[in-house]
């Protein structure tokens, strides 16, 4: 009887050490719920680092077409002391402003939009959610200016800048014509020395 009572304690002995050292194992693997002020953190960390990208592409991309609107200008100016008529490509030059306009206040709105939803993110649930919300839609509104501030260059611009090219080859080939239908009149015909 005494060999079955020290199995007995032997063997709650070792359960009990098992369950000592498997305890804090499964204690441990069991992920605790993030507290909600990390969770804020992460998600104004994150708002101010997509703040901070659509600022730099916003201002990139403006000076790329204040930059062509400019190279656009001298073009104009030349046109027009070639005597071109410049009035579709003057229309064309204050369409393509005003989409960079409205381009630029848009994504202004989203960079603003953000910001407040990065203020908003540890107030309340239901109030960053109504931001991000209202973040979508500015961000959909920003994209749509962008797309808009394009076509405008693709679809107004260009073509003014090849009417235009095109005017200056005609321009060119009747020039040429000119000038050689005079330098053939002064060929002499008679058979004189050449």
């Amino acid at each position: 009887m005494k060999t079955f009572i020290r199995i007995a304690v032997l063997t709650a002995v070792i359960g009990s050490l098992s369950l000592a050292t498997i305890a804090p194992a499964l204690a441990q693997a069991e992920p605790k719920p993030p507290r909600f002020d990390e969770l804020c953190q992460r998600i104004k960390n994150r708002l101010n680092v997509r703040i901070g990208n659509v600022s730099s592409s916003r201002d990139e991309n403006i000076s790329v077409y204040e930059s062509l609107n400019k190279r656009f200008e001298k073009v104009i100016a030349a046109a027009e002391k070639k005597q071109y008529d410049t009035t579709s490509m003057k229309t064309a030059l204050e369409e393509s402003r005003a989409a960079i306009a409205a381009y630029d206040s848009t994504g202004k709105a989203y960079s603003n939009q953000l910001t407040s939803t990065a203020n908003d993110a540890c107030t309340g649930e239901t109030n960053y959610k109504t931001a991000i919300e209202t973040s979508r839609t500015n961000l959909k509104t920003a994209r749509d200016a962008g797309l808009a501030t394009r076509s405008v260059f693709q679809y107004s611009v260009i073509p003014e800048l090849r009417a235009y090219k095109v005017w200056l080859n005609e321009q060119a080939n009747t020039g040429t014509s000119e000038t050689e239908a005079t330098e053939t009149t002064e060929i002499p015909t008679t058979g004189e020395a050449l």
